[in-house]
């Protein structure tokens, strides 16, 4: 069973009809869609609780969750709003610094995930960590931390024969060399005034962005101006590595604030799968591949540059294979059973 955060745009949508409380997607996994009562949770802490207190009472009662035999993994400390702590065995996944993110920016919001994470913490049987640095951060408030990187669903891109691949129309006609990202651009993500830099200092690239974009944000309609810059919107998971293989290069210019230093961009072991040389703004988690020279990294916007350009000229071919092999070893196919042992599952 897999709960969603209560949003309020779900009690929204549920009241036109648009919304089922659950969803079937196969026989080992049903999506219950949380619906928010009341507005601004995470600023209002009573409001918060409301809406999880609500959505216990009827997944447990109603639906007859509490009968199962269950162990929790929440990424989120709001499950300590719940009368189960203690009663099953809860495990702590967390894959971000959670603070940083824009959902807990203010002085309200941090000091409710403060509370709620301290009690969160005392009854969690472990906590699991994408990055050596959330692991260092949380194994200094519960001795049962252990880091895993979370695996890529990258096995489509192992999949597909060269025969078979086609060159997606919106791609086709982008001039070369083609430097690509796939991901959410959002500004408390990644480092846009290295992105103008870049853009600005390297006319004659053509850039590809697929995923969510945050047109609200003055900075990214800046970006989106500049003559090189392509955006491809969403795209679905499957249909992604036809693009990623038209990449001559690939980006991760993540920030590298508190959101950067703890952050682990799974999106690096889809573009190793393929063999591309990544540029990577210089993240804890990924300093490993740098250590095997898989993949270029850079301290400052002018290095950045530089080593795209380096990048673009790389031409040693046993690379394309060191790459492809580190990033099946790190596809779900291959990890999944680690993942089982670390929640006593195999």
């Amino acid at each position: 069973y897999c709960i969603e955060y209560p949003y309020f745009s779900n009690f929204i949508t549920f009241i036109k009809g648009e919304l089922k409380l659950t969803d079937k997607i196969s026989n080992s996994l049903v999506i219950y869609h949380s619906i928010g009562l009341l507005p601004f949770g995470r600023s209002i802490k009573l409001f918060n609780y409301i809406n999880h207190a609500f959505n216990f009472f009827v997944y447990f009662h109603f639906l007859g969750i509490s009968k199962a035999n269950f162990k929790i993994i929440t990424f989120t400390p709001e499950v300590s709003f719940l009368p189960i702590l203690g009663k099953y065995p809860l495990y702590y996944y967390t894959v971000d610094d959670y603070i940083s993110l824009p959902w807990w920016n203010n002085y309200l919001q941090k000091n409710q995930f403060k509370t709620l994470e301290t009690k969160l913490i005392r009854y969690v049987t472990k906590i699991i960590c994408t990055s050596s640095t959330l692991c260092n951060k949380y194994c200094t408030l519960n001795s049962n931390t252990c880091e895993w990187q979370i695996p890529s669903d990258n096995e489509s891109y192992f999949s597909l024969k060269k025969t078979k691949i086609m060159i997606p129309d919106d791609i086709k006609s982008i001039t070369r060399p083609i430097v690509g990202f796939i991901g959410g651009l959002y500004s408390w993500r990644i480092d846009m005034d290295l992105l103008a830099h870049i853009l600005s200092r390297c006319s004659n690239i053509s850039f590809v962005f697929l995923g969510t974009i945050d047109l609200n944000d003055k900075k990214i309609r800046k970006l989106i101006r500049f003559k090189n810059v392509h955006i491809l919107g969403n795209k679905k998971v499957e249909s992604l590595s036809p693009y990623v293989r038209q990449f001559d290069v690939c980006i991760i210019p993540y920030r590298t604030d508190n959101y950067g230093v703890y952050a682990y961009p799974v999106k690096i072991m889809e573009y190793l799968a393929l063999g591309k040389p990544v540029v990577s703004t210089d993240l804890p988690s990924i300093r490993h591949l740098v250590k095997q020279k898989l993949i270029y990294t850079a301290v400052n916007k002018k290095a950045f540059v530089d080593q795209m350009r380096r990048a673009l000229l790389e031409k040693n071919r046993s690379m394309i294979e060191k790459r492809k092999t580190i990033a099946k070893n790190n596809s779900w196919n291959t990890r999944i059973n680690g993942f089982l042992r670390l929640i006593d599952l195999n």
